[in-house]
């Protein structure tokens, strides 16, 4: 799960920090940052493994650093990305940071790992040890210095043990140790381990997927496609997603099942998938009426698919990226979307960051938190603003543990009490 999300010199913003936590909701009014946050991970993920920032790629298409370019500097800065957070992988538990500095004057990209931890068994001297092992590397143009240290168990204090200047090719991780007098070699199952450790912040960034705010499917049938895919990524855009998800629920009948139970939970409508001659899809929304192809039910269950699809697809512990996912849909609908999402994080260990304009759907989470079903700790808002000047801004809105918002939410609020003071005065 990602802990922290920091940006620097970024689009509209100066500095922001979010602590994402199982849900985090992004508000504030248009134009002010939520889906800068967003699209910050986004080009993160789709620069996994480049030599630079990628800006057109199957996440998101930004066209060049200059739609990047903070609005706010009068001259060229340097960006920064930074994530915090934990993963598991192979039921191990690592611990990481990751930064990501860009300068776009030069184009050049270095990226540096902090305090990525695990325990690492290394033997020496016949002895078995298991050391709680932290690994600092930095990357410049993709060649790494990396730090070994060790915690000792009698104290917080570290010691280096080892430091590698270049990323080996072969898995031959073998090093002086920095104590003459104790020769000391690492392990080759050791350095396997730390190939592991330091992929995870890139890994943690390949899981994320994401639900664009133009979404749903808008054709009778689709053609169908070669095989399932997992990532059903925006690089042949908006038509080329859609045929994806419809070519995922032909193949797959149990995402076609869970998709319709959660469709059903929030708008009554199910949903079935069928393949029909020659090679294509047919999506047809199952209502209490009878079944009619889903171009022709109404867009709000429509707007759903994909939402659904990319939670139910999202591996355990991975993060789901919404844009609004309150699109097209009734006010309870937002409601009863709100606890269909709160259920499937809890239940599958799937983190949710959102950006949304409903208070709807904001009110039922916060209800949720008043009835025990979500905690305070597993609850983020954050409240997103903009100064004259155009810097944006985003403060986190305090939780507490009865489901109530310390301050309010003056966002939603000051609209309706607006509201109700000019209907007094018609009155």
């Amino acid at each position: 799960m990602i802990t922290n999300i920091t940006l620097e010199n970024f689009k509209c913003f100066r500095h922001v920090s979010i602590n994402p936590k199982l849900l985090t909701v992004l508000i504030g009014p248009n134009g002010t940052g939520k889906s800068s946050v967003l699209q910050a991970l986004l080009l993160l993920k789709q620069s996994v493994g480049e030599d630079g920032l990628k800006y057109e790629g199957d996440c998101i298409n930004l066209g060049d650093s200059s739609v990047t370019t903070p609005t706010i500097c009068s001259e060229p800065a340097t960006f920064f990305f930074g994530i915090d957070g934990n993963a598991s992988w192979g039921g191990e538990r690592i611990d990481y940071e990751y930064g990501a500095y860009f300068t776009s004057r030069t184009g050049s990209l270095r990226s540096s790992f902090g305090n990525l931890s695990t325990i690492i068994r290394i033997s020496s001297q016949n002895r078995s040890i298991d050391y709680p092992l932290q690994v600092a590397a930095s990357r410049n143009h993709y060649r790494p210095r990396i730090e070994l240290r060790t915690l000792s168990a009698e104290s917080e204090r570290s010691q280096k043990i080892a430091e590698i200047a270049e990323m080996p090719t072969d898995s031959e991780w073998n090093v002086p140790h920095l104590s003459p007098s104790e020769p000391f070699v690492l392990p080759t199952e050791i350095g396997q381990k730390l190939d592991e450790v330091l992929r995870t912040p890139g890994l943690v960034l390949q899981h994320l997927s994401v639900v664009p705010a133009v979404r749903g499917l808008v054709r009778p049938r689709y053609p169908l496609g070669d095989d399932f895919a997992e990532n059903v990524s925006l690089g042949a855009g908006l038509s080329g997603q859609e045929e994806q998800t419809a070519t995922n629920l032909g193949y797959s009948r149990s995402s076609e099942e869970s998709l319709s139970r959660l469709l059903t939970k929030v708008t009554g409508i199910g949903l079935r998938a069928e393949t029909v001659p020659p090679q294509s899809v047919e999506v047809s929304a199952i209502a209490p009426s009878g079944p009619v192809n889903m171009v022709a039910e109404g867009f709000g269950t429509n707007s759903l698919i994909l939402l659904f699809h990319q939670l139910i697809a999202a591996e355990e512990d991975a993060t789901v990226l919404i844009e609004e996912p309150e699109i097209h849909l009734h006010p309870k609908a937002q409601a009863e979307l709100a606890e269909v999402m709160a259920e499937t994080a809890k239940g599958e260990d799937k983190q949710i960051i959102m950006t949304t304009h409903s208070e709807h759907l904001v009110e039922r989470l916060l209800l949720l938190v008043a009835e025990g079903t979500l905690t305070a700790d597993e609850l983020a808002i954050y409240s997103f603003s903009k100064d004259e000047k155009g810097e944006c801004f985003a403060a986190e809105i305090e939780v507490t543990e009865n489901g109530q918002v310390e301050g309010g939410i003056t966002d939603f609020y000051a609209n309706n009490l607006d509201t109700l003071d000019r209907r007094v005065k018609a009155l």
